[in-house]
């Protein structure tokens, strides 16, 4: 589980990652944003409380083959831009 809140460049590192290899044999760009926003609702919590912390998890799509994803649990919210290969 990764907490926002102190998101250290290792566990930031891990999870990009586990992020690009959720799209390995999607068959569209909604299949991986499902994964995406998925992944992130069941990852992103409190290791010692055990709850999440995403309130929010959403992929738009900015342009053919760029999707942005953003996440928002209380006051944080984190934003990632991805071109898709």
């Amino acid at each position: 589980m990764y907490s926002l809140a102190t998101f250290p460049l290792s566990d930031m590192t891990e999870c990009a990652s586990e992020l690009r290899e959720l799209g390995a044999g999607a068959s569209s760009a909604q299949e991986v944003a499902q994964r995406i926003v998925s992944y992130l609702y069941r990852q992103l919590g409190n290791d010692e409380t055990g709850r999440q912390e995403s309130v929010l998890s959403a992929v738009f799509s900015l342009a053919p083959r760029i999707l942005r994803v953003s996440v928002c649990a209380g006051r944080t919210c984190s934003f990632l831009v991805a071109a898709q290969s």
